[in-house]
Order: structure tokens, then C-alpha cells, then sequence
């Protein structure tokens, strides 16, 4: 706990002395929550092929919200997270509008235990709650904006801290929407995300597959 009060980064526990080189926590007293009973702590059983595999149905994009309303530049939004200009905006415009709120949720890993309490991307509906993520259904030549807005809780205090920064892996994104580590912002603010979904090479087969996104925030991804 005196840990997890300290908001102690990866970076800071190894500089304490805290994370042996493999990455485990050291076991000190007062310092380490399963140092008293770490031969006591197992996974719980599970029973294999119980639940079926979960396959999210595709978000739908917010048809409701005027495109026109998007911007190259900052909306003007007080709750609007800094950010440079679109650089492709010119020659991709957003034909399609999403929206994501990162929050504190729970979620059944299995049926056979009980629900856990996480911080996760989800759509702008809780129908999709049954998922631990979205998916988007994105096409090539058909840019998108997917608005990010950050709900995690203030103040927290357990592991982590309510700062995001959201990185679409595989993508060919300019720097401003590619979500890079240091470039985060914190509960209560949004970011809006250009992502042209430009074919890399000549041939349309070249590069169709999965992308998928997560969490990039330096120090603290989880």
C-alpha cells in the first residue's frame, strides 16, 4: 500500500530497488501486500471451455453528431485535451465519427469468478458491456475521428493514475492522433483522434488485417 499511495512508477520501483530484473515485486515487509502470505496465493480454477469465446458486435459510429462540427484545429472545448493540428485533414476527411469513454467498470473474466473492477475503452452505449473492448469496423480510403474522452476516476487510489493516451498499433497515424507516451491527459478531458485508414502500399491486399489499440501512457500502461 505504501507503494500504491506513492503512485511509484516501473522506472522509480526499479531505481528503489523494489523490481528484481525479471520484473517481480520484492518481498518486503511493510512494503510488498503478498509478502506475508505469498505461499499461500494461487490462481483460482477455472473451468476450461466453459464460456464461449467473446466476439464483440462492431461499434456504430454516432450518426447523430454533425461532422461539420470537427476541426483541424482545437474545437474550443475547455474539456478539450491539447493537441497539434490534424496534418492530413485536408486530404481526409473524417467521413465517420466515434465515441470511446475510458471509466472504471466491472467485468466477468470468467463465469466462474467474480466480477473484477477495470479501467476500460468502451462505446458511447452499454449494450457493449458484456466486452471488455470495443471494435471498430474501419475501412481503407474511409477516414474516421474517434473522440476519446477520459472518465477514469480522480484521485484514485489504487494501482495506476487516471491519465490515458491511446495508441492505434500497426497504424500508419500522423504524430498528433498516434497517441505516442508522453503525449496523455488526464480525467475530464477528451482528444479527438484522426485516423486517414491510408493504404501503405500499392496493392489493396498489402496490409488488410487486425490493428488493434491500447492504453500507451509512459510508465503506467496496464
Amino acid at each position: 500500500m505504501d507503494i500504491i499511495d506513492a503512485k511509484l512508477s516501473r522506472r522509480d520501483m526499479v531505481k528503489y530497488g523494489l523490481l528484481t530484473a525479471g520484473g517481480m515485486l520484492v518481498a518486503k515487509s511493510g512494503l510488498s501486500i503478498r509478502a506475508s502470505n505469498a505461499k499461500d496465493l494461487v490462481s483460482p480454477k477455472t473451468t476450461p471451455w466453459k464460456d464461449p469465446l467473446p466476439v464483440p458486435s462492431p461499434l456504430e459510429p454516432d450518426t447523430s453528431f454533425d461532422l461539420t462540427k470537427l476541426t483541424k484545429g482545437l474545437n474550443g472545448d475547455s474539456n478539450e485535451a491539447p493537441r497539434a493540428d490534424h496534418q492530413s485533414w485536408d486530404d481526409y476527411k473524417p467521413q465517420k465519427f466515434y465515441q470511446i469513454e475510458q471509466k472504471d467498470r466491472t467485468w466477468s473474466f470468467h463465469s466462474d469468478l467474480p466480477n473484477q473492477k477495470i479501467w476500460n475503452f468502451q462505446g458511447d452505449s452499454e449494450d457493449h458491456a458484456e466486452y471488455a473492448e470495443p471494435t471498430i469496423h474501419a475501412r481503407y480510403g474511409e477516414s474516421i475521428v474517434i473522440r476519446n474522452k477520459n472518465s477514469l476516476p480522480k484521485n484514485n487510489k489504487g494501482y495506476g493514475i487516471p491519465d490515458t493516451s491511446t495508441h492505434l498499433h500497426n497504424a500508419h497515424t500522423a504524430s498528433e492522433s498516434d497517441g505516442n507516451p508522453s503525449d496523455y491527459y488526464t480525467s475530464g478531458f477528451y482528444k479527438d483522434f484522426h485516423y486517414c485508414n491510408k493504404l501503405a502500399g500499392d496493392d489493396p491486399n498489402e496490409a488488410l488485417g487486425f490493428l488493434w489499440f491500447h492504453d500507451h501512457r509512459l510508465d503506467y500502461t496496464a
